[in-house]
Formats: structure tokens, C-alpha cells, sequence
């Protein structure tokens, strides 16, 4: 009897561990920053996203709107103002470098011009690791049909310091930057 309560005990224990040391990212809030959330569709359990291909292909130039952050604590202590507007500030030049060689930004409405929005909804530690959610979509910058949108979490290896001044959450950010380029590169391809 005992050896079968200290196996039970080892195994939960174990499940435990297990569990606590998981750093699979995960969306663990939804801020209501998109503008429907009807059309995004579940890819996995970091990821929900929509695209319209075709509106997404047409598109010949952006609207950058300025990031939200809606962050306001990390790991139990209270976000600064200053925090945001550093990760709002980064967010933003990471799109203009990935997008901007080919895309011009521009602040007004017109064809062939599309309205990015993004916001930074999360930044947690999951199993020594930093994870970081995300929603964004590209709108019609004159009838604001929707071409893309998206909500995702990604995690990545561990980090010291500041969350938002970590360089993995400048990689991470730098990466998401360049998968909306990718995707948008396919789009236009199929026009």
C-alpha cells in the first residue's frame, strides 16, 4: 500500500512539473480590439486568424495607425506608461521595416490603401519563457471591410531584464513583422 501511494504521489508530482514547466504559448485573453472576431477561424490554440486574399492582394499601401498596448502589469507588478510607448514605438518600426521597401506608408485614405492596426494584448513568462499576444487586422482604408485579421501568442526562449526591452521580444516582434509581409507577398502574387 505504500509503494502505491508513493508511486500515486510521484505521479502527480510529476503531472505537475509537467505542467507548470509548459511554455506552449497560449491566448489567454481576448482584449476586443479587433473588429469582429466572426471571421477569425481557429489554426491552433496560439493562433486564430482570417484572410481575404483577393482584398489583401490589392493592396498597394498602408495606413499605419499608432500601436495599442494594452498591457498594464507583468508578472504582478504594474506596466509604465513609458513601457508602452517604447513597445508601441518598436511595434510600429518593426512594420515599417519589413513592409516599407516595398509598401509606402502614408497617412491619408484612398485606393489601393489599407489600415493596419495592431495591439500588443499580453506579455506573460510560461515556463521560463516570454510570451507575447497579439491582435491586429488590415482594414479597407475606405469602406474598412476587413482584408486580414489575427490573434496569436508566441513564446520564445528565455529572456533577463525588462519584458519590453528583452531581445527576444524585439525577435519576436521582428518575426511577426515579417510573416505579415510574407502572407501579404502571397497575396499579391495571386493578382
Amino acid at each position: 500500500m505504500r509503494i502505491k501511494n508513493q508511486l500515486l504521489l510521484l505521479t502527480a508530482v510529476s503531472v505537475a512539473f509537467l505542467t507548470a514547466c509548459n511554455s506552449t504559448p497560449e491566448l489567454r485573453k481576448r482584449e476586443g480590439f479587433l473588429t469582429t472576431y466572426n471571421l477569425v477561424q481557429k489554426v491552433d490554440d496560439a493562433t486564430m486568424r482570417y484572410s481575404d486574399p483577393v482584398g489583401l492582394g490589392l493592396v498597394k499601401q498602408f495606413i499605419l495607425s499608432p500601436v495599442k498596448v494594452t498591457v498594464m502589469e507583468f508578472e504582478g507588478k504594474a506596466t509604465t506608461q513609458e513601457q508602452r510607448d517604447a513597445v508601441s514605438d518598436y511595434v510600429r518600426d518593426a512594420m515599417v521595416r519589413a513592409l516599407g521597401d516595398k509598401y509606402p506608408f502614408v497617412t491619408e485614405a484612398g485606393p489601393d490603401t489599407a489600415e493596419i492596426r495592431v495591439a500588443i494584448t499580453d506579455v506573460y513568462r510560461k515556463g521560463g519563457k516570454l510570451g507575447i499576444s497579439l491582435e491586429g487586422e488590415v482594414l479597407d482604408s475606405s469602406n474598412h471591410q476587413i482584408h486580414a485579421a489575427v490573434a496569436s501568442a508566441m513564446s520564445k526562449q528565455a529572456y533577463t531584464g525588462a519584458w519590453n526591452n528583452a531581445p527576444v521580444f524585439k525577435e519576436t516582434i521582428d518575426g511577426m513583422a515579417k510573416v505579415f509581409r510574407q502572407r501579404l507577398n502571397e497575396a499579391q502574387a495571386t493578382q
